[in-house]
């Protein structure tokens, strides 16, 4: 695609308005206090007095450079050995247990002695940055920094004076550092090749503050008291952003799930059935009064299962399986895990309903199933079984009928002190598309497929950073296309069904101010960008909106297109 700059200014020259004139982005020098990055040269020295150091057991490997990489580029890092490049926040000899306490004498081992560069390891204490000048603060700014968090992850205080005399103090947090993107070392001082790392970025808001400036940063109150904190690279301005509006079309699935905190949990007393209509499901919530008494099946009053923890049986005769975290089965082999994630509920292998949850069968409550033979009516209670590691009991039914296909699950009084999340849903067997989730307990009526079709979709491969190429790609093209356009607007219609043009349940939301195209697929994927100008700054903050559609043969609508999601790019600096 030929990039559109020129045709850019002509489509903003009438209608931009000065956002942030006086806006640009700033890499802020922070008062690096710990050398803890290894670069050429300084590793297999860990006694050398003015080299490098872990904050934990490991740290990040640029002894090749500073890797190029997008998340780090707009920031500035120390990229020379033997200087300071980090903002440490903690104390040496505390992380980890004090396993990686300093050593008193230099001994050649993989733990080091107390550098000459760090006077105090106790850098627990605020860590501050005095800028040499005030940074006026603007409604499009932010502040993001780059930082690693050991042993577990963990979050720190950010707080911000303001020439104005005001403070302001935000939290970030990050995950344990262990495995990501970037070179990792290993074996503490000694800084020897290691596993990968993973870097986090946060960013802090300031648009509240427009019309003051910055004057100093402060790093504080770490919560990982084991935990070592660097905070790597600080920058200052406009924030690029890409934000998806709306959806695809045309889309179906034959599963559905809400996945919630126990903390969210809302179902407490609801019912839900799912009827099978040969083309799918029609799933209905309403109210309830919990599970119905056992021996409704089975006047016998059923079986009372054995299960394990994190484990499945099979019951009764009909082939379905009984999982122990809250699942029943048609079939066998689904996960016995009990931390329920969507990736896992759709790609097991045998039909299931899912009241999933970390659940402790073993040593609490009963689980009862009962079975109807004639009718093929499955059914299995959780009556009383705890949350795993806590007194917290939960009461949950779940029907099948093999026969029919219908099923129901009947929540009653649930906890709220699992220690994981809940899936609520139902998928069939094998490898199903992801629908998104659903927030069951307000949605009137949930209508599943007899098979996915994945809708047509819009994904931004990098952010509207001026000067630089805004990157897209439009993905799940059908096999059916013969041509397609994408388009660029100043604005979003917001018509959420464009049924009026024979294109039922399809979207427009970017104006059509700009269109590339035709273009010929080729394979299911198609990708565009835009150039974006360097200057004016006035275009900080401008929103630019883009989709893309296809028209196929034979065509899927009276119009003959389908459309997909539309993205908002917020223009930014960094």
């Amino acid at each position: 695609m030929t990039p559109l700059v020129c045709s850019l200014s002509l489509l903003t020259a009438a209608t931009i308005t000065a956002v942030s004139a006086n806006a640009q982005s700033v890499t802020v020098p922070l008062n690096y206090n710990f050398n803890g990055i290894v670069h050429a040269g300084e590793s297999n020295l860990p006694d050398d007095p003015v080299g490098f150091r872990s904050i934990s057991d490991r740290a990040l490997d640029f002894s090749a450079g500073i890797p190029v990489d997008p998340l780090l580029a707009p920031y500035q890092l120390i990229g020379i050995p033997g200087q300071l490049d980090i903002v440490h926040l903690g104390n040496r000899n505390l992380v980890d247990n004090g396993n990686w306490a300093f050593e008193a004498i230099a001994n050649g081992n993989n733990i080091g002695v107390q550098p000459a560069w760090l006077a105090n390891v106790d850098q627990s204490g605020p860590q501050t940055t005095v800028l040499a000048g005030p940074l006026p603060i603007t409604a499009d700014i932010s502040i993001g920094f780059l930082y690693q968090i050991s042993n577990g992850g963990g979050s720190f205080d950010v707080t911000l004076t303001l020439l104005s005399g005001g403070t302001h103090t935000a939290t970030l947090s990050g995950v344990d550092w262990f495995q990501g993107a970037f070179l990792g070392t290993q074996n503490v001082d000694l800084g020897a090749p290691g596993t990968n790392l993973s870097i986090t970025e946060g960013r802090i808001d300031l648009g509240a503050f427009a019309g003051d400036a910055l004057t100093e940063i402060s790093f504080s109150n770490q919560s990982n008291p084991v935990g070592g904190y660097a905070i790597l690279a600080c920058n200052f301005g406009a924030q690029a952003k890409n934000t998806v509006l709306g959806q695809g079309c045309i889309g179906q699935y034959v599963s559905f799930y809400e996945q919630m905190d126990t903390a969210s949990f809302d179902l407490t007393d609801t019912d839900i059935t799912g009827t099978n209509t040969g083309a799918g499901y029609v799933v209905l919530p309403t109210p309830g009064t919990g599970p119905l008494a056992v021996g409704g099946i089975d006047p016998l009053g059923g079986t009372v299962l054995v299960l394990p923890d994190d484990g499945q049986v099979v019951a009764g005769t009909l082939g379905m399986t009984v999982g122990s975290n809250g699942w029943m089965a048609l079939g066998a082999g689904n996960s016995n895990g009990f931390a329920p994630t969507p990736a896992i509920m759709l790609g097991n292998p045998s039909e299931s309903v899912y009241t999933w949850t970390d659940l402790q069968p073993d040593t609490s409550g009963t689980v009862t199933y009962e079975e109807d033979v004639a009718t093929g009516q499955t059914r299995v209670t959780y009556d009383g079984v705890n949350g795993w590691n806590t007194l917290d009991p939960v009461f949950i039914q779940i029907d099948y009928n093999v026969n029919s296909g219908d099923w129901a699950i009947r929540f009653g009084v649930v906890g709220f002190a699992n220690p994981e999340d809940w899936i609520v849903g139902y998928s069939p067997a094998g490898v199903s598309a992801d629908p998104g989730g659903v927030d069951i307990s307000a949605t009137a009526v949930i209508i599943t497929a007899a098979t996915d079709i994945i809708p047509l979709s819009l994904a931004a491969i990098t952010r509207p950073v001026l000067g630089t190429s805004w990157d897209l790609e439009v993905n799940d093209i059908p096999a059916s296309t013969v041509f397609g356009v994408t388009f660029f607007g100043l604005a979003d219609p917001m018509l959420l069904d464009l049924g009026f043009l024979g294109m039922p349940g399809c979207q427009l939301r970017s104006s059509l101010d700009l269109t590339d195209g035709p273009w010929l697929p080729s394979g299911s994927t198609h990708a565009y960008n835009l150039a974006l100008p360097a200057t004016p700054l006035n275009l900080l903050g401008f929103e630019l909106f883009t989709q893309a559609a296809t028209f196929g043969t034979p065509p899927v609508n009276s119009f003959g297109a389908i459309s997909s999601n539309g993205i908002n790019g917020t223009l930014g600096d960094i």
